[in-house]
């Protein structure tokens, strides 16, 4: 069954449709879009600000944290009759270079000396070794 022309006249509107589903919706999408608009714009000045961006390194933590972790260890060196280079903390650094607090002072055949808050460190290619005696076995030898 068909459904009829009919004109519907409302103060502000006049529309002219054949669904009155339409007309529904019409009404509808003038009413919602200027109040979507208005919310949309007042949920950043709800919040606390920009929401940070997720490809940044992590913020710097405080002081004490930093002079709780451990030391680095060098993972490479590299010396030639003129120039010495090391691996550390994922960069290639050299005499005088800087790796956040620790300032590169020297490069050794087999370590690193670098100067932090709390002094002069030197860090060995190959961190020290821990022994540990063995435990005695009283097995029967064959």
């Amino acid at each position: 069954m068909p459904i009829p022309d009919f004109r519907l006249q409302l103060p502000g509107y006049r529309l002219q449709c054949k669904d009155p589903r339409r007309i529904a919706a019409r009404k509808l999408n003038r009413i919602l879009y200027p109040v979507s608009c208005i919310l949309l714009a007042a949920i950043p000045a709800a919040g606390a600000g920009p929401l940070p961006d997720p490809t940044l390194p992590p913020r710097a933590r405080p002081a004490q944290a930093e002079a709780a972790q451990p030391l680095p260890t060098p993972t490479l060196i590299v010396r030639t009759a003129d120039q010495a280079m090391a691996w550390l903390e994922d960069r290639l650094v050299q005499p005088g270079d800087r790796i956040g607090r620790m300032r590169v002072v020297r490069i050794e055949d087999d370590a690193v000396v670098v100067h932090t808050p709390q002094g002069q460190q030197r860090l060995t290619l190959y961190p020290p070794m821990q022994h540990s005696p063995k435990p005695a076995v009283d097995a029967p030898r064959p």
